[in-house]
């Protein structure tokens, strides 16, 4: 993913699913300078930093 869709996505209105190694996450914040992104992966609740570029958007959550 870019950084710049990961920014869309971070302050989108809709809820967009978003994985990291196959698993749901939630982004938490934006590094455009790092280009990395804290995210939490979903049903774990661990907050990492990760590569924006291993980011994939999956779709909008209906």
């Amino acid at each position: 993913m870019l950084v710049t869709r990961a920014k869309e996505i971070l302050q989108s209105v809709d809820m967009i699913w978003v994985v990291y190694q196959d698993a749901p996450i939630w982004i938490e914040s934006i590094d455009p300078d790092a280009a990395t992104a804290q995210v939490t992966i979903l049903g774990e609740g661990n907050r990492v930093d990760v590569p924006v570029a291993e980011l994939h958007e999956v779709g909008k959550v209906n």
